[in-house]
Formats: structure tokens, C-alpha cells, sequence
């Protein structure tokens, strides 16, 4: 309600300035008050004035991008950083249990999972990288501890590229993910 009346006010707000120039003006171009205008420099202002009106939302809801996206990057980063620290622990769980299991981060995957529907608002090369790391951890989802361990090393480089993507200032320039990972199945 208050955000309503407040786009309201400002509409009124901006009316009324509108309103009061535009007489200005006429006032003054009736009584060639104090000089004679250039009305090619007036029309040239007025069109300035009306891009920056009208690109004013568009910056507004690129703020708002950005806030959600460092919100998104945050949350992915402490998700990801418990799986890093799951695969680096890996030796502390029953080498039978099963990887991405109740007890072995299945609730992080899944977080990361929700969270993919937001991961739009990332840099291009910060989504990539989350894709590109999803899909290599999930392909161990389920199987026995002792034998993701072999894998560990490797899915502790992804995750930390990963973490290395999320961590750095949006538009800095960053390398795609590699191709393809070797996985379960791959020789």
C-alpha cells in the first residue's frame, strides 16, 4: 500500500514540476522574457530531460537485479562452501554411506538445486560456472562414499573454481568452465 501511494506521489510530484516548466515557459516565450530563446537548444534540453525520465525505472530495476544477484551469489557461496568441506571430510563418514546421502550434504545440493531457478540474475560466466558444478556433483549422487573418494580431488578443484567465480566482483572477466569432466561411467 505505501509503495502504491508512494509511485502516486512522485507521479503527482513530477505532474506538478511539469506542469510549473511548461508555464515557464510559455510565460516566457509570450512576453520575450529575458531573451530571445534558441528553440532548438530548449527542444534538445527537453529531450534530455525526457530519456532521463524515461531510463530512470530501467536503472531502478537494474539496482534491484544487482541486490537480488549478490543476495543469489552469497547464498550459493555458503552452500558451496559446505560441500567443499564435505568433499575434504569425505574420510569421516562409513565408506558404504551413500554420497549426497541425509547424513553427507544432500540438503546442500538441494538448497544449491532451489536456488538454480534465481541463478538467472548471475554474470554469465557465475551461472556457467554453477551449472558446470552441479552437474558434476550430481552425477555422484547416491553412490558409495568410497567410491566418490577416488573423485574428490577433482570435485574439490570444481567446487573451488566455483566458489573462486562466485567470489569476484560482477564483469571482472573470467574463464568458461572447462568442457567436460570425467565421471561416473567414463574411463
Amino acid at each position: 500500500m505505501w509503495a502504491r501511494l508512494r509511485a502516486v506521489i512522485a507521479f503527482l510530484a513530477l505532474l506538478v514540476c511539469g506542469v510549473a516548466l511548461g508555464a515557464a515557459l510559455a510565460a516566457s516565450w509570450l512576453y520575450g522574457w529575458p531573451t530571445p530563446w534558441n528553440w532548438n537548444a530548449l527542444a534538445t534540453i527537453a529531450t534530455v530531460l525526457a530519456v532521463a525520465t524515461a531510463l530512470l525505472p530501467i536503472w531502478r530495476d537494474e539496482r534491484r537485479r544487482r541486490r537480488q544477484a549478490y543476495t543469489v551469489r552469497f547464498r550459493l557461496w555458503m552452500h558451496f562452501l559446505t560441500l567443499r568441506w564435505l568433499l575434504t571430510h569425505l574420510d569421516e563418514h562409513a565408506s558404504n554411506e551413500p554420497f549426497f546421502g541425509r547424513d553427507t550434504g544432500a540438503e546442500e545440493l538441494h538448497a544449491i538445486d532451489l536456488l538454480l531457478t534465481q541463478a538467472v540474475l548471475l554474470e554469465p560466466d557465475q551461472h556457467d560456472w554453477v551449472i558446470f558444478a552441479m552437474n558434476a556433483l550430481v552425477r555422484y549422487k547416491g553412490l558409495p562414499i568410497a567410491s566418490v573418494a577416488a573423485q574428490a580431488a577433482q570435485l574439490v578443484w570444481i567446487v573451488d573454481a566455483t566458489l573462486a567465480r562466485l567470489g569476484m566482483t560482477p564483469g571482472a572477466g573470467a574463464q568458461p568452465p572447462p568442457a567436460r569432466v570425467r565421471g561416473r561411467g567414463d574411463s
